[in-house]
This record gives C-alpha cells, sequence and structure tokens, in this order.
C-alpha cells in the first residue's frame, strides 16, 4: 500500500552482490538487462527463503546506509551494487521507494537509518504507518517546517544516477520519485518527470499524483 500521497490530501495503495566500484558509465554499458533481471530474482528469492521482512531488511542495509551518508555529506558516490539494490528494490516494492522520499522531506536525523529500514520492510506496521504518516503530514502542512534543499538536490542527484543506469523496465520509480521531490521542493521540473514515468507505467500511482498536483497547483505549505 502506497502512503505517500497522504501528504497532498489523497490515500494511496507507497549485503547485495560485490562492490566492484564501477564508473557509472561501465555501469550502464556492462550490465545488461539479463544481468538486471537475475538481481531481480536475487531479491525474489531471497524473500521466499527468509520471508519479505528480512530479506527486504537485509536487502536495503547496505544501500541506506550508503544514501544517508551522502545525503549527510553532500556526495553522489554509490557503488554498482548499491545503485542496483536501489533500483531493484523500488521496483520490487514501493515500502524501498518511500522511505527515500521520507529520508529527503523530513531533517537530518528525523528518518535515520533504523527507521528507513523499518518503514521498508514492515510498511504495514501500525507504528511505522502512523510514524510516516505523522513525519509527511507536518512537513506538508507547516509553513515553518524548512525544507533542506541541499540534501533533496544530492537525493536527486544519486536517483538520477540510478536512472540513467538501468534498464527501461527498471526507470519508472527513480523517475516517480524525482518527480515527487521536486514538486515538493516548490520547482516546475517535477512534471516531466511524472509525465516520463507515466509514459512507462500508466499505473504508476505517485506519478499520478504528481501529475495532479500540479495540475491543480497543490503545493506543500513551505513552497507555497
Amino acid at each position: 500500500m502506497e502512503r505517500i500521497g497522504e501528504a497532498c490530501g489523497e490515500r494511496l495503495k507507497p549485503n547485495v552482490g560485490e562492490d566492484v566500484g564501477e564508473d557509472v558509465n561501465d555501469v550502464a554499458r556492462g550490465f545488461d538487462g539479463e544481468a538486471w533481471a537475475a538481481t531481480r530474482r536475487q531479491l525474489k528469492d531471497m524473500r521466499m527463503e527468509r520471508g519479505i521482512a528480512a530479506a527486504d531488511a537485509l536487502w536495503v542495509e547496505r544501500p541506506f546506509h550508503a544514501w544517508l551518508r551522502n545525503l549527510d555529506c553532500g556526495d553522489h558516490d554509490l557503488s554498482h551494487a548499491e545503485m542496483s539494490a536501489l533500483a531493484v528494490g523500488m521496483a520490487e516494492s514501493l515500502a524501498i521507494r518511500d522511505a527515500l522520499i521520507v529520508s529527503l522531506v523530513t531533517q537530518r536525523g528525523v528518518c535515520d537509518e533504523k527507521r528507513m529500514i523499518s518503514f521498508a520492510a514492515r510498511p504495514h506496521d501500525p507504528r511505522n504507518v502512523s510514524g510516516m504518516y505523522r513525519m509527511l503530514q507536518r512537513a506538508f502542512d507547516d509553513a515553518d517546517a524548512a525544507l533542506d534543499h541541499d540534501r533533496c538536490r544530492t537525493g536527486l542527484a544519486m536517483m538520477k544516477i540510478i536512472y540513467s543506469s538501468v534498464p527501461v523496465f527498471l526507470q519508472t520509480q527513480p523517475l516517480a520519485l524525482m518527480g515527487y521531490i521536486h514538486w515538493w521542493m516548490g520547482d516546475d521540473e517535477g512534471l516531466p518527470y511524472a509525465l516520463d514515468a507515466l509514459q512507462r507505467d500508466v499505473k504508476c500511482t505517485l506519478a499520478s499524483i504528481v501529475r495532479s498536483a500540479y495540475e491543480h497547483d497543490i503545493r506543500p505549505a513551505n513552497a507555497r
């Protein structure tokens, strides 16, 4: 069940491989569709063997650590293993995408690594549902809730690298996330990302919400 759209007034239904350290261009050229599909099967197999919550927690632990480290220090560097884990994870579980979003629209330390992993692995836990809702609702409704634009830009830069490095069937969620964050920042760049996501998947609810928000001039309080 998706939850990100609650913040704009709608209810939405939100140790992988070796760190080979390739340049992003080498990743894009050298990691073909079959290899991406194999990585996706790896996550599916882990979920079958360990259970969804345990598998997803293990899957995101390393990439979430790298993601937060980069957000805190303004770096964009993600290893091939970290990028592939995030791309495949978002495609398999919208809760992983949602945890990344919350890490961007809240202040540093509010959504820490432990909480991100919990949001991603146990999205239906009542504590996680209410916790994520409170974070997003405050960030959306409170005009005094300062948005860290540098943090958002760092996240967008990482997500753009991921988007540019994956095959088309894994691009929908990175595009939707980028559209959502651009919208949250109060700029107009988010709409093209949302429309691109919908071209790849007309059922992408987050992209539809971003498009609708732009069409109806709905903005977070601190961006109005």
